[in-house]
């Protein structure tokens, strides 16, 4: 017969009385040791999307718009978005953006301006506002894109106006979109005053994208500025215009590729020297924005070492000459370029 392990009946009691005793002290000796261990312990942390008003409150200064770089694959440059982000950082700026127009969503595929979003919230990594940007989609399209970037950790989504609609489908549009997602909502298109005071009875619609014309920022800024974060964008020049009437960010067109240019205008900004800004606009906005196009905006990103210059059909890309025009201006400015960023 096999020999059991177990204790003899008689002993049993003993044993268990052993055991127990083992595991108090097992007990104790963990306990203790946890209480003299100074390791860090891991924390748990739960991220929460950004309120919309936190998001309005914090939408000052220039605005870095992504201006997608492509490289001579005619390939999203990822790096070249992160140098983007990182030395735009280095600088000043707090707050970055993509949006349909200078970020050149008619070049990109839908799953490419979805990547494109990860890639700047991922660069800016908690520490500035991120605008994601939806593209003239279907109103289910926008709602699986502003969800995907809530997840991603974006601080606010930009909805442009959608076309082909009444104004009681548009405000519905907009509610069922805020409704879907905790992040706040920025208004981009040309919006009527009827409109805008029935958008602005959703609580999440916080800022608006304005690129119409002066007199409309004006208008716009007057009426809806209390209620509404409204930016302009263009240049440093369209700020001045919205500025005396409280609009707070813009849209800079430098810091893409000379941001140490850009927070110049951005401290004169803050030290009340309007009058400086204005001589800033007229040495550096004013030529720069003559004859602007995105091959130029392109080939200042590669100039500067951002990143390349190339452009997707039908954008053209710059050539030699180009380029050679482009030097002359930059010199005539004072600019000079650092070496691009090594990853």
């Amino acid at each position: 017969m096999r020999r059991s392990h177990w204790p003899h009946r008689e002993n049993f009691p003993k044993a268990m009385v052993a055991l127990i005793a083992v595991g108090l002290a097992l007990v104790l000796l963990y306990n203790t040791t946890a209480a003299n261990d100074d390791t860090p312990k891991p924390q748990v942390v739960k991220t929460q999307p950004m309120s919309p008003w936190e998001f309005k409150r914090r939408l000052v200064g220039p605005i870095t718009v992504i201006a997608t770089p492509f490289d001579a694959g005619r390939n999203v440059d990822d790096d070249g978005v992160r140098n983007m982000v990182d030395r735009a950082r280095r600088y000043g700026s707090q707050v970055f953006a993509l949006t349909a127009g200078d970020s050149r969503y008619n070049t990109l595929t839908d799953d490419e301006i979805y990547k494109l979003t990860e890639t700047l919230v991922r660069a800016a990594n908690g520490k500035a506002l991120t605008i994601a940007a939806a593209n003239l989609w279907s109103k289910q399209q926008v709602i699986d894109y502003a969800l995907h970037a809530e997840r991603l950790g974006a601080s606010a989504v930009q909805v442009l106006l959608p076309k082909n609609m009444d104004e009681a489908d548009q405000v519905e549009y907009y509610r069922d979109i805020a409704n879907s997602t905790k992040l706040g909502i920025v208004l981009h298109g040309n919006f009527s005053e009827s409109l805008l005071h029935k958008l602005v009875q959703i609580d999440s619609i916080v800022a608006l994208k304005e690129d119409v014309g002066l007199k409309y920022a004006i208008d716009r800024q007057i009426v809806f500025g209390n209620r509404l974060a409204i930016f302009p964008g263009g240049s440093e020049a369209r700020f001045l215009v919205g500025y005396p009437y409280g609009a707070q960010a813009y849209y800079s067109v430098f810091y893409q590729f000379a941001p140490e240019l850009g927070l110049k205008f951005w401290k004169l900004i803050q030290a009340g020297k309007v009058k400086q800004a204005g001589e800033f606009v007229k040495k550096y906005d004013h030529p720069y924005m003559q004859g602007w196009t995105q091959g130029r905006w392109h080939a200042s990103l590669e100039y500067f070492g951002v990143a390349p210059r190339y452009l997707r059909p039908p954008d053209k890309t710059f050539g030699p000459e180009e380029m050679a025009y482009l030097k002359k201006m930059f010199d005539a400015m004072g600019l000079k370029p650092e070496p691009r960023t090594q990853r």
